[in-house]
């Protein structure tokens, strides 16, 4: 049987959350159809837990700019917003507080691939300090983007917004949630490099 949008988001909202991609401070997912996006609500995490229901989606209109004042509208909708309307084949976006992507976000650190299955994705690159939730950071995750867009159809075009976790933009959320979770293991590997290698040393 074939998942509402709605029902979609939901579904991989609790994957998300369940699987410890995301924290209760936030993140926020959204699927286009046509020229339609539809978008977890602001607060899924810090107010609602990720315990969503598909009423609790927002719908809205991706070229009616009044999608910005709608208050349910998450604020990271904005690069997810610009994002479609850049690239026309992408039609599902996810960002996530991935815990072992956190810090290479933070400390503003490309992230290596070392892992077979993130050898598709090449260094996870991180886009320049600017205004959180800004045109600007959309901009800037769009810059990054184009320089590798054909990964959008494939496994997903990621990037790392500085202190904010890693944002990728695909065509379907499966794609896309495992995407997230092979990054954030690759991430764990490579912070755990200076302990195996301590002990490979025998210290």
């Amino acid at each position: 049987m074939t998942m509402t949008p709605q029902e979609k988001i939901v579904q991989i909202a609790h994957l998300m959350f369940d699987r410890h991609l995301t924290d209760l401070a936030g993140g926020n997912i959204s699927v286009r159809e046509g020229d339609t996006i539809y978008t977890t609500p602001r607060y899924a995490g810090a107010r609602r837990h990720w315990d969503l229901q598909p009423e609790d989606i927002m719908a809205g209109a991706l070229w009616d700019e009044q999608i910005f004042d709608n208050p349910r509208f998450t604020r990271e909708g904005v690069s997810h917003v610009h994002a479609y309307r850049h690239f026309s084949e992408a039609t599902a976006i996810i960002h996530a507080h991935s815990p072992w992507t956190l810090p290479f976000a933070t400390f503003g650190l490309p992230m290596e691939a070392v892992l077979k299955s993130t050898q598709t994705f090449g260094a996870l690159e991180i886009i320049p300090e600017v205004e959180p939730y800004s045109e600007e950071q959309s901009d800037e995750i769009i810059r990054l983007v184009d320089r590798h867009r054909e990964r959008i159809g494939e496994h997903g075009a990621p990037v790392l917004i500085p202190g904010h976790g890693v944002f990728i933009i695909g065509l379907d959320l499966d794609t896309l949630i495992d995407s997230v979770e092979r990054l954030n293991t690759n991430a764990m590997v490579l912070l755990a490099r200076p302990l195996v290698e301590q002990l490979r040393a025998g210290r």
